[in-house]
Formats: C-alpha cells, structure tokens, sequence
C-alpha cells in the first residue's frame, strides 16, 4: 500500500516512501543544539486527523522537544497493525502524514516519538492514545462484518453469509406462514418454523437454527463492534 507524505504545519516536515526508513540526516534536521526532555517523562504524542477521499491524514503534537524519528503504528481494527519510521523533527506544533486507505473500514492509528542514542536501544515516549476512524460512527463494524438488516434499521454486525441468510428469509417469509392462521393470526408459522424474532417483533418464520443464530447475533453485536471513547461524526476519530 502506497503512502504519501503531507506538510500539514509549517513546523515539520515528514517524508517516508513505503515501509522504508529514510536517512535521518535526509532534511537536515539538528536536534542536538534544542533542549530534548526526558521522552519517559513525557506522555505520548496527542494524535487526530480527518477521513478525505481514500486517504486517512492524521496529524499529532508532541511536547518532548524535537525527536531524531516518530514510528506510525496503524492498520485495519482487528487485523493486526503494520509499523514504520518516518523522519524526526520538532513536532510542537504539530506534524502530519498521510495514509492510503479503504474507506469504508475502520482503521487504528497510532504514534511514538525516539531519540537514536549511538550503540544503544533508541529512547522513545509512550505510543499515542489509538486513534480509530469510524465510518459509520457507533455503528462502524469491526472488518470482516457487515449489517444484518434483517429490518429498516437493524445494524447488529453480522457474517456476509448472515446478512445474505436474512435477506433469503425475509423473501421466503409469506410461503412460511400457515395461510389458514392460528393461535397466533396471520403471523402463525408453518410446522417446522418459528419466529426470527430479531427484535421482539420480528416474526419472519426460519428454522429453529436461523432463530438461535439470531441471537447469538444478538448477543455478541458489541464485541463486533468498533467501539471506545467520543465519536466525532462523521469521518473522523474516537480516541
């Protein structure tokens, strides 16, 4: 995946061609002659950015002095995360850099800030609070789920093959119901099926399987989804 460097303040500069760690001595950068804090002192870089287009541009503020480079850490929710150098620089006032990305899946984001020490581990701060965009605010789905909608509305994250299942019983519905009514009216089943009961009156007629599948949808819809913190909606970041 491509990667694009953006001058987001006039305070830094950052450049990075794919996964490659460029030459630190590349913009002339010279921190020795600025006052450099202790980096574990400090709290990691404050992070945001914005969703345009196919491209995350994130932008961060750290106040530990000028840094020799910053790893990016990012990556879809849930699939793992990939990590990179870019070049150091002061970054006060803020520094930017930008991400190809899909847009329509969630993605975490995160920073650090290192000073290189000669024949020693590098020194870095703590990593930056993980930013995540939200597509679809509240309702964004981890990568890999989609919306049932099993109903106008029914965003519970499900399975490709469960929002495709619910769509098969949502058009085979009418042939399901007993047309002679009983205990239940219109909405009473054919022997063999029961209600969906996707929401209390979700009376589509399925399997016994479909039902119990259901909520187990149900149940787990939090964890599948992209959740934590403020939503600033839309096209923006939780932290």
């Amino acid at each position: 995946m491509s990667k694009r460097a953006i001058v987001t303040f006039s305070a830094c500069f950052v450049s990075a061609m794919a996964m490659a760690v460029p030459a630190m001595a590349e913009f002339g950068y010279e921190c020795e002659n600025q006052v450099i804090r202790n980096v574990h002192s400090t709290g990691g870089p404050e992070i945001g950015g914005i969703l345009r287009d196919n491209k995350i541009h994130i932008n961060w503020y750290y106040r530990g002095g000028c840094m020799d480079f910053y790893q990016i850490r990012w990556g879809v929710a849930g699939r793992g995360e990939q990590e990179f150098q870019i070049q150091g620089g002061d970054c006060t006032s803020g520094c930017g850099y930008s991400l190809d990305i899909d847009r329509d899946k969630p993605y975490v984001v995160r920073v650090e800030a290192c000073r290189s020490r000669f024949l020693a581990p590098s020194r870095c701060s703590n990593w930056s609070i993980p930013a995540v965009t939200l597509p679809y605010g509240h309702n964004t789905c981890m990568d890999g789920y989609v919306w049932r909608e099993a109903f106008p509305g029914d965003m519970v994250c499900v399975t490709p093959g469960a929002r495709a299942m619910a769509a098969i019983d949502n058009m085979l519905a009418p042939s399901r119901r007993n047309p002679l009514g009983g205990a239940y009216g219109p909405d009473t089943c054919l022997l063999g099926y029961v209600w969906r009961e996707a929401v209390p009156t979700d009376h589509v007629c399925v399997v016994p399987q479909t039902r119990q599948s259901t909520a187990d949808d149900n149940r787990l819809f939090l964890y599948r989804r992209v959740v934590g913190g403020v939503v600033k909606f839309p096209f923006s970041w939780i932290s």
